[in-house]
């Protein structure tokens, strides 16, 4: 186990420095507040690892089970995501994959979004819901917003990214709708990655996200799941000629 054999490292290196500076000052009869200074900073060393042994062994079995979470890739928890972090991501990255039900969420996530395509000529892709699925519907009443909130929101985004395509026609920008369960939503950026949930009453930037570590099983997980889910994708946008006749065709579901 990778964190279990991190500890031990480090433990095992910690009591070694203590040890050593316990050995440069045992015996030593002249005064010496530095001698002195060392010889207290190794006693209390020594202490602390050995407390942190003992507590390791104690609470063994729930370590044992944070660890397969660390194992299978989870880095870190955010309580939430706000809008001003994930525009600060999303504006820095070279690589985007997007799978939602709708995004952005907000302007100021889509100001981050079209920043990374125009300014930095981002490669993007957005996984969405197709518009009319029941799916996209039932998910915008779960997370408080009307019925056809989630249809206009995706309409948005392929109506920004094509104009901010248009902008940048070195960026490569594609889009494509699917109709099945998506699982979780997933924001990839560069080499990070973002798991979020599908909790009832709000949006999922509102609930816990985990930050996944990069070509982790956790990982491939996420990745395969958006293959399979772009593959199976009813609507495939793969350029701006796609995105405009798409555009015109379904500006019904326009805000």
């Amino acid at each position: 186990m990778r964190q279990s054999r991190k500890e031990f490292v480090i433990s095992t290196a910690l009591i070694g420095a203590a040890l050593l500076l316990l050995s440069v000052t045992y015996g030593r009869t002249e005064e010496s507040k530095a001698l002195d200074l060392l010889s207290k900073i190794a006693f209390a060393l020594l202490v602390a690892v050995l407390i942190r042994g003992i507590t390791t062994y104690v609470y063994r079995d729930r370590t044992a089970d944070f660890n397969k979470f660390l194992e299978l890739g989870m880095e870190d928890i955010h309580e939430q995501l706000s809008d001003q972090k994930v525009r600060e991501f999303l504006s820095r990255a070279n690589h985007i994959k997007v799978l939602k039900t709708w995004f952005p969420e907000s302007e100021q996530v889509e100001a981050g979004l079209e920043r990374a395509v125009v300014d930095g000529n981002a490669t993007v892709q957005l996984l969405l819901c197709h518009p009319d699925s029941t799916l996209l519907a039932e998910r915008s009443l779960g997370a408080g917003h009307a019925r056809g909130w989630g249809s206009s929101m995706v309409f948005r985004a392929i109506e920004r990214m094509h104009q901010a395509s248009l902008q940048a026609p070195q960026a490569s920008v594609q889009i494509a709708l699917y109709e099945g369960w998506p699982g979780c939503p997933v924001i990839w950026h560069d080499q990070h990655i973002l798991l979020g949930f599908y909790f009832r009453g709000k949006a999922s930037p509102a609930w816990p996200w985990i930050t996944i570590r990069n070509k982790s099983h956790f990982a491939s997980i996420c990745n395969a799941n958006f293959q399979d889910l772009w593959q199976q994708a009813r609507v495939r946008l793969t350029n701006g000629a796609d995105m405009q006749s798409w555009l015109e065709s379904h500006a019904h579901y326009r805000a």
